[in-house]
């Protein structure tokens, strides 16, 4: 059973409707779904219509939704697209966090996320 541990949270402002769909994935500080590592700012942990408050988890022990299987506990995670977690497999590309399980595609898990500074992020 994935639980969560302790993390700190915050709320952004909805700038498109973010329903069940969109929880325990990516979103950005402007209140969309992320579809980068470099665009993502929390774990989405509510559900808004535009112009509503989102609630996101920045960093800490949370549940997040996962892209693609992860056969190792532990792996570097980053951003897909539609906010998806997935391992990170690409040296140098920004990493969000590590999986605390292993997943199947689709699966949520838990995992310790830190959007504060994205680890090999090359921001020019």
């Amino acid at each position: 059973m994935t639980t969560e541990g302790s993390f700190c949270m915050r709320t952004f402002t909805a700038a498109a409707t973010l329903n069940n769909d969109c929880l325990f994935k990516a979103i950005t500080i402007g209140g969309t779904i992320a579809a980068s590592p470099l665009q993502a700012g929390g774990v989405c942990r509510s559900q808004a219509v535009a112009g509503q408050g989102v609630s996101a988890i920045f960093e800490g022990d949370c549940k997040v939704r996962v892209g693609a299987a992860i056969n190792t506990v532990g792996f570097p995670l980053t951003v897909t697209t539609s906010g998806w977690f997935i391992a990170n497999t690409t040296s140098g590309s920004a990493t969000v966090g590590r999986n605390l399980e292993l997943a199947s595609s689709g699966d949520t898990i838990q995992a310790f996320v830190d959007f504060r500074q994205l680890a090999g992020a090359a921001v020019s």
